[in-house]
């Protein structure tokens, strides 16, 4: 009897201990479970603050993008508060400053430090990053390489800026100013308004300077041609048989040649006419170029408002960017401000006009040989770019500006430039925003 005493004792041990053990398991796992929600909830916070930050520094990039004459004005090494105490996302940006960090005019680099909170919870993101200017469409004709053709009596009446040498022939006309980074050749009865090379300018075959010249090297002016402005040449100056410095004015039935100043640092060689002649006295000649443009096709892809999947003709709209991966045909009459951004090569085939002077299209193609063709003998409105070739065709006319690496204009064909297209461009369209490190300003808060 004892001993069922004892083994029933036993048993009633047995069973408390394990009743124990099961208490304790459950507590420790409603611990668990506690601070698994704890921590869920804490990571929550934590996520939504990092979200929240990074929106604030999205907003000043967006900024920069969007107006890049506001970042270029900020003072240097400066921090300026864009966003304080903004609410956003159930929760609030707390801070945005940015840093206008380099004097240098392009790119201007930036710092971005955002400051995002959510219930108690705190995220810093930092951001630096590069701005390129805006395409600026208003300098003309905008060219990288030397291989440019100018096809017989086309006109370019507009500025040109090349970025290195260039020759001009088949009696073209430019009425407007050439700079250049290297030498200038003019030939073949071509007509040619100011002249500013970095290097020497050749005239030559009965071509003409119809304005000053300006050159850090030499000027040699062949047989029978004419600068018909004054001459500064850091170098030397030659006036072939026939040539002249100045120009030539009928007075009482009698030819009267009037002479204009010649500057030069070097030594003179004179055959042919010059005015009053200033040894040792010429300006330095200073040729600075901008950057020029670099676009990035992925960045339009990723950010297009619309994707074009066909051709376009007829009456259409323009607003934003509008991008077609490969290759799109457009003619027709547009209305708005905005840019077509193609992948591959854009060819004009008819008539491109605008419904109003409000409106501006920009075409940027990154088609490789040729990004932007026109066929011939047609009235075209636009705003051309393109890293390759630019071909217009014969008799075409095209009212804009043009930026590439070569430039083909055929024959009678002119390039006039209009401003009015630039100014109505929308400035972020062609505002390239680089960013070269995104990270979180403390790992843990």
């Amino acid at each position: 009897m004892s001993r069922l005493k004892n083994n029933s004792g036993q048993a009633l041990v047995l069973v408390m201990m394990v009743i124990l053990v099961i208490l304790l398991m459950s507590s420790s796992m409603l611990t668990q479970g506690a601070e698994s929600r704890k921590a869920s909830f804490e990571e929550r916070r934590i996520v939504q603050a990092c979200y929240i930050a990074e929106a604030g520094a999205e907003k000043a990039i967006a900024e920069i993008k969007n107006n890049p004459l506001w970042l270029k004005g900020l003072t240097l090494n400066t921090d300026y508060t864009f966003i304080s105490a903004m609410p956003y996302a159930g929760g609030q940006i707390t801070s945005v400053k940015v840093k206008r960090i380099t004097k240098s005019a392009n790119p201007t680099r930036f710092f971005v430090e955002s400051l995002g909170e959510y219930q108690g919870a705190k995220r810093t993101i930092q951001v630096q990053g590069e701005m390129y200017d805006p395409v600026d469409f208003s300098r003309g004709l905008w060219l990288r390489s030397s291989l440019s053709q100018f096809g017989q009596n086309s006109t370019v009446d507009s500025d040109i800026v090349v970025e290195s040498a260039i020759t001009f022939e088949n009696s073209c006309s430019v009425l407007r100013n050439i700079t250049a980074a290297g030498d200038v050749t003019i030939a073949q009865n071509m007509t040619a308004a100011k002249i500013t090379t970095a290097g020497n300018l050749l005239i030559n075959n009965n071509a003409r300077a119809t304005m000053d010249v300006d050159a850090a090297g030499n000027v040699i002016l062949d047989n029978n041609t004419q600068i018909n402005g004054v001459v500064n040449a850091v170098g030397n100056v030659s006036v072939g048989p026939g040539a002249m410095i100045g120009y030539e004015t009928s007075y009482g039935g009698l030819t009267v040649f009037q002479g204009k100043d010649v500057y030069f640092n070097g030594c003179i060689t004179n055959n042919g006419q010059t005015g009053t002649q200033h040894p040792g006295e010429a300006r330095a000649v200073n040729v600075s170029l901008p950057s020029f443009p670099v676009l990035e096709q992925s960045w339009y892809a990723e950010n297009a408002d619309q994707i074009l999947t066909g051709n376009l003709a007829g009456m259409f709209y323009v607003g934003g960017i509008s991008y077609i991966p490969g290759n799109i045909s457009i003619s027709g009459t547009y209305s708005g401000a905005g840019a077509i951004v193609a992948g591959g090569k854009v060819t004009i085939n008819g008539d491109l006009t605008r419904a109003d002077a409000n409106s501006s299209l920009a075409i940027i193609s990154f088609g490789d040989p040729v990004g932007i063709e026109t066929s011939s003998n047609l009235t075209v409105y636009a705003l051309l770019y393109t890293p390759d070739k630019v071909s217009i065709g014969d008799g075409t006319h095209v009212y804009g500006s043009v930026i590439c690496n070569v430039f083909d204009i055929g024959q009678g064909a002119t390039l006039t430039g209009d401003d009015t297209m630039q100014n109505n461009q929308p400035k972020w369209i062609t505002t390239a925003v680089s960013i070269t490190s995104w990270k979180e300003k403390y790992s843990v808060f």
